[in-house]
């Protein structure tokens, strides 16, 4: 019988077929499939987004550089703004997010109208006798600052405030004096001072000042 006229003959060839394709053949190359221009279309889109975030900040806020080694205080005094003297420094304003703490300094971002902080204190200091020294870092513009002050009966001089304006441009801390020997508080006791509020008026209207307030030494 021809080989050809066996039944089982296709079958034997096909399997011989395979034996040949699996361990004779060589192998196929893999396509490397191109995943560098997907990378490159990421990376630039990556590359936009970080762009636009920078340009959206930059428009918003202002940069401030800080020294990382602050200048050393003048003035021999206290200073009110330690832990022994303080006892909470709120922000007054509509938007409480204005002021940020950073170790010993505050930031405060006035906007247009007015911004202010109350500088509340454990114990009753004395602005009759002695004065202050407001140590501040600001934008390059004038800045008006209401000084009030409440004595331990809640007494105030809310409605004459002592007022100061800050013309001095300068890249570093700024020392500003206060001094209410010149005023006269018929009620207001001034040895007897709680709290003091600083009201900080920029004459810069078109965009957001900011002030960086370092120390309040009373002298």
């Amino acid at each position: 019988m021809d080989k050809r006229d066996n039944p089982f003959f296709s079958y034997a060839y096909l399997d011989s077929q395979r034996l040949k394709d699996t361990f004779f053949s060589p192998p196929k190359k893999k396509r490397k499939k191109k995943t560098h221009k997907k990378n490159i279309f990421i990376i630039a889109g990556c590359a936009v987004l970080i762009a636009g975030a920078c340009l959206f900040f930059f428009a918003k806020y202002d940069l401030m550089v800080i020294s990382r080694k602050l200048p050393g205080r003048i003035d021999n005094g206290v200073s009110l703004l330690s832990k022994d003297m303080l006892d909470s420094a709120i922000c007054i304003a509509k938007d409480e997010g204005l002021m940020k703490k950073e170790n010993a300094l505050i930031y405060l971002a006035v906007p247009k109208e007015s911004a202010a902080i109350s500088f509340n204190l454990k114990k009753p200091v004395d602005l009759r006798s002695n004065s202050l020294s407001l140590y501040i870092k600001k934008s390059d513009t004038p800045l008006n600052i209401a000084v009030v002050v409440k004595d331990t009966r809640f007494f105030s001089n809310s409605l004459k405030p002592l007022m100061i304006k800050v013309t001095q441009k300068d890249s570093s801390f700024i020392k500003v004096p206060i001094s209410f020997s010149d005023l006269n508080l018929q009620n207001t006791n001034l040895y007897q001072v709680k709290q003091i509020i600083l009201y900080f008026y920029p004459e810069d209207k078109e965009r957001t000042n900011w002030t960086l307030i370092k120390d309040l030494v009373l002298i």
